[in-house]
């Protein structure tokens, strides 16, 4: 990545988006300790969990795009500023209306911050490196979530679930000094004539779809639909790659693997796959656009690709109540989204020079 000091560039992401990916998941590990200290019932914890993935889908787009028009390196430190001070609110909160609302605030950064974190690691890359600098530092939301985990076995039974929102807070917080110095300005935003008057108006989608851009916009915006249902240079057939191999090991878990051993790492072999998935969307993705609408894009379709998160856990319950009662059969339930997500790279990868 870069020219210069690549490495201080790609640590700089890989930790703004670990600390992404811990707040991401810090109110699904605080979830049993908020439900004993509030006195509520689980159901009543399935708002507060989803209201981050809300403000992750507004956010991402309407905040993520106006990137494209203010900077990558200002949003990405305007989003950790907010979501760290209200993730410290959050540790405060006596209500869980309260939390709710926080958690829907937190989301709006998270969700400014991501598109603009994956096009700026794009813009950095060398030719041709675009897609692959992405999909490395997309990593890091993988990463921050196993740091979430590790940090809530270690805090909540002695500190209580206000702890891992202290945590959530003070993370961002710390490392914006380090992202102010260590971060260059995006070179594509550097470059750019500027308007002698910006406007605050939030950007729609409108410009994805000029110039021929429609069918490929559509495309990218199923495929982050599909592979959000789940949890390098040849860009999109990457994405048709993992999928398929997503595919294939899912199925082998539906027939059913009777030793334990095996099912763990078929598991294994399906997170990897899937996150694979993820991460290939995520590099490819940014790099299709141009620099001038790839915080729009990408904002959009991290935005678009929520929905897919949202259904996941309403299509589990509602497989459960039509009588799919054996775990491993609910392995067959991404199938059919994944197989249109390897059909629509593949459509990509042959229409799309990246």
């Amino acid at each position: 990545m870069g020219r210069h000091r690549p490495w201080v560039y790609t640590l700089a992401l890989l930790l703004a988006l670990i600390s992404e990916g811990y707040d991401l998941q810090a109110a699904n590990f605080a979830a049993p300790a908020i439900v004993r200290a509030l006195g509520i019932s689980k159901a009543q914890v399935g708002p507060l969990l989803s209201a981050s993935l809300l403000g992750v889908l507004f956010g991402a787009a309407l905040i993520g795009p106006l990137g494209d028009r203010w900077g990558r390196k200002r949003l990405i430190i305007g989003g950790r500023l907010g979501y760290g001070v209200l993730s410290l609110a959050a540790a405060g909160a006596m209500t869980l209306p309260q939390l709710i609302l926080l958690r829907f605030l937190i989301g709006l950064g998270l969700g400014g911050v991501l598109p603009n974190a994956l096009a700026l690691a794009s813009e950095l890359a060398r030719p041709g490196g675009e897609a692959t600098a992405a999909g490395l530092i997309g990593i890091g939301i993988t990463f921050g979530g196993v740091v979430a985990g590790l940090t809530s076995a270690a805090l909540l039974p002695r500190y209580g679930w206000p702890s891992m929102f202290l945590v959530g807070g003070l993370l961002p917080l710390m490392i914006v000094v380090l992202l102010q110095l260590l971060l260059p300005k995006s070179p594509a935003y550097a470059t750019r004539e500027q308007p002698a008057v910006r406007s605050w108006t939030l950007p729609g989608p409108a410009s994805l779809f000029r110039h021929g851009s429609a069918g490929k916009t559509l495309a990218i915006w199923l495929i982050f639909i599909a592979a959000s249902l789940l949890l390098a240079r040849r860009g999109w057939n990457v994405v048709t790659l993992f999928a398929a191999m997503a595919c294939l090991t899912l199925a082998m878990l539906v027939l059913g693997l009777r030793s334990t051993p095996l099912l763990v790492l078929g598991v294994i072999v399906a997170g990897f796959c899937v996150t694979g998935t993820q991460n290939a969307i995520n590099g490819a993705g940014g790099a299709s656009y141009a620099a001038g609408i790839r915080s729009s894009g990408l904002g959009w379709a991290l935005g678009v690709g929520r929905l897919g998160s949202v259904a996941g856990p309403l299509v589990g319950s509602l497989a459960v109540l039509l009588g799919m009662k054996e775990a491993r059969h609910l392995f067959a339930l991404p199938l059919l989204p994944l197989v249109v997500a390897g059909l629509a790279a593949l459509w990509l990868g042959r229409r799309v020079s990246i």
